[in-house]
């Protein structure tokens, strides 16, 4: 390839839309870090007894973004960066427009399937309870929210 095809092609794959990279604007990040805050379960994960800034939570998480309709449609995970067996999970939807919360999910880890549902990738989470007996969770699309669709232990 020459310079120029390469040079183009790389010009078009950062303004087209299907390339965007969700959930790691200074508006997504703040969409994220309040939706922590105001989940008390959460805050107290990441805070322990003592209180937090908004800007100390954003510290303590990673954010990751996972397309789950194949476009534009993303879904925000955001898990402290503090590993444990079971830990909490934000779930936030991220469209070209807005940002919103979808649910907290507590349990050994949380992402998109390969099944879909309305078009949209279904989000599966498995929690590990005592003597490391596994439950998994389906969240599926209804249209508008995920909804969660408990399944058997493992």
């Amino acid at each position: 390839m020459t310079r120029a095809l390469i040079s183009l092609l790389l010009a078009i794959s950062l303004v087209s839309p299907a390339s965007a990279t969700y959930c790691d604007s200074d508006e997504d990040v703040t969409a994220v870090v309040a939706f922590i805050s105001s989940d008390d379960e959460f805050r107290d994960y990441l805070c322990g007894d003592a209180a937090c800034t908004k800007e100390e939570i954003g510290t303590r998480i990673d954010i990751r973004a996972e397309t789950v309709n194949g476009k534009d449609v993303s879904v925000c995970l955001a898990t402290p960066k503090q590993a444990g067996r079971n830990i909490y999970t934000a779930v936030l939807i991220r469209t070209p427009t807005a940002i919103y919360p979808e649910f907290v999910f507590f349990g050994s880890g949380i992402g998109p399937a390969k099944r879909t549902t309305n078009g949209y990738s279904d989000l599966v989470g498995t929690e590990i309870g005592d003597k490391g007996v596994a439950t998994r969770t389906v969240f599926t699309w209804n249209g508008k929210h995920y909804i969660a669709k408990p399944i058997n232990r493992h």
